[in-house]
């Protein structure tokens, strides 16, 4: 079961928070920023939230650590807040010291997405204008969450009218224990691309 209900207007638009909610779990989704505030997983005596979010969500307005939104056009950082692309060479928006972080100060993290629910999918979409944050080309880009049992899905769609880089994430800081820092993680990959001390990720590591 998908529910919504408005909270505010934003820019002549209305920000929405959306309950995605079966047996096994209850996820909070704004439209702006297609931030996931809140998921918690249902057990036998209670639920937990195991997402970090904030308690008044107008605080996500003037966020700054990213807490549960999408990220793009390009998540990560850009060195030097710039990129070539066939043979030309794009300069974007400087948020991050001498970088470029998650889409610049325009990202997808502060737009007020469109919502559409349909067949048990709530569906978040936003467009992206040539030359915003210093990208080429006109994207338009969809990010659709659903329930499965105890999974939350999230796919990512993007369809540009030109070449440009993409790449989409969520931001959410998890913590699936008592104490986040008696967490371990595994990473199922075969290489990784580890940062240097300015945080810029720098080739392959096996």
């Amino acid at each position: 079961m998908i529910t919504e209900k408005k909270l505010f207007d934003y820019n002549g638009k209305i920000v929405s928070e959306f309950t995605l909610n079966n047996e096994y779990l209850s996820v909070l989704i704004l439209n702006f920023g297609g931030i996931i505030r809140s998921i918690k997983v249902k057990r036998i005596s209670d639920e937990i939230d195991v997402v970090l979010g904030y308690d008044d969500e107008k605080d996500y307005l003037s966020d700054t650590a990213y807490l549960g939104a999408t990220v793009g056009r390009v998540c990560n950082r850009i060195e030097n807040a710039e990129f070539s692309l066939n043979s030309k060479k794009y300069y974007l928006d400087k948020n991050d010291g001498t970088n470029s972080l998650h889409g610049g100060f325009n990202g997808f993290n502060k737009k007020v997405w469109d919502a559409e629910i349909k067949d048990e999918q709530l569906i978040l979409s936003c467009f992206s204008p040539d030359g915003e944050g210093g990208y080429p080309a006109n994207l338009t880009v969809k990010a659709v969450f659903s329930l499965k049992n105890s999974s939350l899905s999230i796919k990512y769609f993007a369809v540009s009218d030109g070449d440009t880089p993409v790449n989409i994430t969520n931001h959410s800081y998890f913590n699936l224990g008592k104490d986040v820092l008696d967490t371990e993680i595994l990473i199922d990959a075969d290489k990784i691309t580890p940062p240097n001390v300015n945080l810029i990720p720098k080739g392959f590591l096996n």
